[in-house]
């Protein structure tokens, strides 16, 4: 078998792997497109070479719809590519298995037919390296997740190639569509791709099909049989991305035991039925036949399946967009609880998708941007904005709005923020700070006396004026030199006295006053001193009564924001048309030494052991000492 040339499709699909390619970090790739482009060669050769380049003495899977078709279409190609490249291929057909060997590296691929759900059995319990699954699309899910499963051995990748199918099929749905998510490389193939292909020979395919098996085998859509059942099904106009908030809901029941079993979740929006959600098992298909039981089971999930939109929650709550650059429910909160205790109060606001079907993104509003006002009752807030330099004017939407308030006094709308108090105490600490600042720089600024005394002498007496007058230039003289850094020496004849002006004052100590002030911050903040860099003792620790102060401080902030998340969760279940609601569970605060709280629960059990009296059997656990 000879390659002349190879697409830059077929290249990327040989080489995705290797060390210098971009991709090489992917789990997975998928292969998919028109028939005859060449991707179930490329893809086994790509599979053969990443094995024996990166294995020895592991186990890979080839699956196919079945082991004839597979030895068919992928065995004997591969074999012989393999053979003229040097590598040793042994194929026991009474085993199902492809040995293949080069210098010093063997590796065995067992291959398996995927035909029915019962195929998943033959392939359970053993461990592979990488599994390649050819015409996938034709295989049941039961049997490829197995095979998934499968691969445990470190840096094991799956291969996946199929031409396309229905848009419904659950390998687009759950793969091609996720591909991005499950960290797999796409790559889609078109006739054009398969350079071994004759202009005559495409052009033939061209026109051998029409319809949807054309969009199908020679254009690779994924494209619905139109008129196979519903004639005037229309994909843009009776499928939905997100269905809108239902008021009232349904489950229609289509039974059967040896045939298929259809269950399906309806919600009706606006007068428009839509099918939210569905269960469907052929028990032919799957190859298992299910019970009653299970049957039950599988429509009240379908029922109450709060837990099925978990992993959408989970999702947003991890990459919801906030403000303009950041993203995640974490990082909304963190701004929105420090604007809360630094000024009181605290301002969000839910921002939806331009159709309303979900969230777009949230905001910390400025709290200057924001007027809250009391409405027609004492109960009533309106919430008030400004757009554009314009008057400040109620919201349209006052439910999207997110306001808390903390520790309002009785009466008021707007809340109190932690340090309300110190302000007082903060300007007596800065004023000492400024005051200390200030004496340091007036200290470093020295500034001289200089005085000459006339000796007793008349000449001294009638020339006092000029003498001192010319010492005063001097020292001036000298002092500017030493600004420039030029040394130059200062003489003077006669009695002058030379001092240093405030010598003899000394610096006001402000330690006590400072520390006054600092605790009475770490009063009101009620934490220990080292929380906030303030190293009064070198064994400084919490107390328990300090911790427990601070545990049920941390706690009402946790319920002060668990109303606001709760909303914003919520605002997305409703809007992407889930009826569940959402709670919060926070991790467990304690801040107590667990030394002594181990100490205080083996007292208590010590004192129940005594209560109870010298008959009473010991607490479980405790041991004589």
């Amino acid at each position: 078998m000879r390659f002349d040339t190879f697409s830059r499709r077929q290249l990327e699909a040989l080489s995705w792997w290797c060390d210098d390619s971009p991709h090489r970090e992917r789990d997975a790739v998928i292969c998919d497109g028109a028939v005859r482009s060449g991707k179930t060669l490329c893809m086994s050769l790509s599979f053969a070479l990443w094995s024996m380049e990166r294995f020895s003495g592991q186990s890979f899977a080839l699956c196919g719809k079945t082991v004839t078709s597979l030895r068919r279409n992928l065995v004997t190609p591969l074999t012989e590519a393999l053979a003229e490249a040097g590598v040793a291929c042994e194929h026991k057909v009474s085993q199902s298995l492809l040995i293949l060997r080069r210098g010093l590296r063997q590796n065995r691929y067992y291959l398996f037919g995927g035909r029915d759900g019962r195929a998943a059995a033959l392939i359970q319990g053993v461990t592979l390296a990488g599994v390649l699954l050819d015409e996938v699309a034709l295989m049941p899910r039961s049997f490829v997740e197995q095979a998934l499963a499968r691969c445990s051995v470190a840096g094991s990748k799956f291969w996946f190639s199929c031409n396309p199918d229905h848009p419904g099929h659950w390998f687009h749905r759950e793969w091609i569509k996720e591909a991005e998510r499950k960290n797999a490389l796409y790559l889609h193939f078109s006739l054009e791709d398969n350079p071994s292909l004759s202009p005559e020979i495409a052009g033939r395919y061209k026109a051998l099909y029409t319809g949807v098996f054309h969009e199908r085998y020679v254009l690779g859509h994924w494209v619905t049989a139109h008129g196979a059942v519903y004639p005037m099904f229309c994909e843009a106009r009776h499928v939905v991305d997100a269905a809108p908030a239902c008021a009232r809901h349904v489950i229609s029941c289509d039974y059967g035991t040896v045939n298929p079993s259809s269950f399906g979740l309806w919600g009706c929006a606006e007068g428009v039925w839509i099918r939210l959600r569905e269960y469907y098992h052929d028990s032919r298909k799957e190859g298992v036949q299910r019970t009653d039981a299970e049957y039950a089971d599988a429509l009240e999930a379908l029922h109450c399946s709060d837990d099925a939109r978990q992993p959408d929650l989970d999702r947003f709550v991890e990459e919801v967009r906030v403000g303009p650059c950041a993203r995640g429910l974490r990082r909304f909160a963190s701004v929105y609880l420090d604007s809360l205790l630094t000024y009181g109060n605290a301002v969000g606001e839910i921002v939806p998708t331009l159709r309303g079907d979900g969230v777009y993104a949230l905001y910390n509003a400025r709290l200057t941007d924001v007027r809250v006002k009391r409405g027609g009752t004492p109960l009533e807030v309106v919430f008030c904005a400004a757009a554009d330099g314009a008057a400040f004017a109620p919201v349209r939407r006052p439910e999207l709005i997110l306001f808390t308030a903390l520790n309002p006094p009785a009466g008021e709308l707007l809340g109190t923020p932690l340090l309300r108090s110190l302000p007082f105490v903060t300007g007596i600490l800065l004023n000492i700070l400024g005051a200390t600042g200030r004496n340091f720089e007036r200290m470093a600024n020295l500034r001289y006396a200089v005085t000459y005394k006339p000796g007793p002498t008349g000449v001294d007496k009638a020339y006092a004026k000029e003498i001192a007058t010319s010492i005063a230039d001097q020292w001036g003289q000298a002092m500017s030199a030493a600004g420039k850094g030029v040394i130059k020496d200062f003489v003077a004849v006669g009695d002058v006295d030379i001092k240093v002006i405030d010598a003899d004052c000394q610096m006001m100590d402000t330690q006590v006053p400072v520390r006054q002030m600092l605790e009475q911050i770490v009063a009101k903040l009620g934490v220990p001193p080292f929380m906030l860099g303030l190293h009064w003792s070198s064994t400084e620790r919490m107390s328990t009564q300090q911790a427990d102060i601070l545990t049920s401080e941390l706690m009402s902030y946790q319920q002060l924001l668990s109303g606001v998340l709760c909303r914003v969760c919520d605002t997305f279940l409703h809007l992407n048309g889930w009826g569940c609601k959402s709670s919060i569970t926070w991790d467990e605060i304690n801040l107590q030494d667990e030394v002594e709280s181990a100490n205080a629960q083996l007292l208590s059990a010590r004192a129940r052991r005594l209560e109870c009296g010298c008959g009473c059997q010991k607490p479980e656990g405790e041991t004589e000492q």
